[in-house]
């Protein structure tokens, strides 16, 4: 992106200013995704959080939020965090800035161990899980 300034730049030999082009490059975080107004960010989970619900802290780039999550949680499930994005420019509402959406993608971890005692309570989860099907 290219931003002009008109009259800041170097003086002619007319005594005449010229403008000032600044090129602004911005880079890309690995945490944040824009798309527009909106930010898009994704948040690691456990099973058990994606079954039970729960509160997670989402970083935004206004700072820490804490959301819940619903019971039943499916993996790439997203939620919006209502004007957690980028500012609206020229956008106002009674004096306040406008802002875009945060929406925040769940992706469920899925342990790659698991202990004695998880193994044993996940084989009689699938144990009731089978009779019920």
């Amino acid at each position: 992106m290219i931003l002009r300034i008109k009259d800041k730049g170097h003086e002619a030999l007319n005594g005449t200013s010229g403008d000032l082009l600044l090129v602004v490059k911005i880079q890309d975080d690995p945490n944040y995704r824009r798309e527009g107004f909106n930010i898009h960010s994704v948040k690691k989970i456990s099973i058990t959080q994606a079954i039970f619900g729960g509160s997670v802290e989402i970083d935004t780039i206004h700072g820490k939020r804490t959301m819940q999550i619903h019971p039943g949680t499916q993996h790439s499930n997203q939620i919006s965090i209502k004007g957690a994005g980028m500012a609206i420019l020229g956008k106002q509402n009674n004096a306040k800035e406008e802002r875009g959406d945060h929406i925040v993608t769940f992706n469920i971890e899925v342990p790659k161990s698991l202990t004695k005692q998880q193994k044993t309570a996940l084989e009689q989860y699938a144990k009731v899980e089978e009779i019920v099907a």
